[in-house]
């Protein structure tokens, strides 16, 4: 094997601190697979929560520049009764990728993925299916959850907004007097400018751009009020 197995079998060993019943089933030179029982026991406001997953997680030797895939092997979860936060294979739909990418890059760790992304989500379900209600500020599925996302980077309440403020990423000499995408009614250079242009600039920039393809022609694109 090599460096890339070595160490996700490090990191698998760490992670059984947490969670014990997830072992390695298989592994190549690309892709290391784990499989087993995920175990949630936590309290939320006052209330315990106890139950336990079985999942299928693979990661590939992108990681963290790439994030691992989730499955959930029972289907006890599922896009009618999780609001859609589920694709149709059973992977689950925990955070949008960028956003879980730029976090692993300061902790890259399986045991980071496991705690701040994995252990939430289904906490959440848990708590979605008694109450009817998500216990955290949650993005909704695919793409419009993709642009709620970039309306939060860009501080703006619309989603036609957050689209054409990501697309500057790639217009490297839009008039900074012009008046800004966003319809503040102040020129972009006393808006939104450094903001683009931290993206830009950004170790994190591919991703930026493969997020605007995603969403560019996306066909319910209206502006919102």
């Amino acid at each position: 094997m090599n460096e890339f197995v070595d160490n996700m079998r490090d990191q698998i060993m760490d992670l059984n601190n947490s969670q014990p019943f997830l072992k390695e089933v298989s592994a190549s030179d690309s892709c290391v697979v784990i499989r087993g029982k995920y175990v949630v026991h936590a309290e939320m406001n006052g209330e315990p929560f106890s139950d336990s997953f079985m999942l299928e997680i693979t990661i590939d030797d992108k990681f963290p520049r790439t994030v691992p895939k989730v499955k959930e092997l029972e289907k006890r979860i599922t896009p009618y009764n999780y609001n859609d936060h589920i694709y149709q294979d059973q992977i689950l739909c925990l955070e949008v990728d960028t956003r879980m990418i730029i976090e692993l890059d300061g902790n890259p760790t399986l045991s980071f993925f496991s705690e701040r992304f994995v252990f939430p989500y289904l906490l959440g379900f848990l708590y979605y299916q008694k109450h009817g209600i998500f216990p955290f500020d949650d993005y909704s599925h695919g793409k419009a959850g993709l642009l709620e996302y970039y309306c939060a980077i860009f501080d703006v309440d619309d989603k036609y907004k957050a689209k054409q403020l990501l697309g500057l990423i790639l217009k490297n000499h839009f008039p900074s007097h012009n008046n800004c995408p966003c319809e503040s009614g102040k020129l972009y250079k006393d808006c939104h400018y450094n903001q683009v242009n931290r993206l830009r600039d950004s170790k994190f920039i591919e991703r930026y751009v493969i997020d605007y393809y995603k969403v560019s022609r996306w066909s319910i694109f209206q502006k919102q009020s």
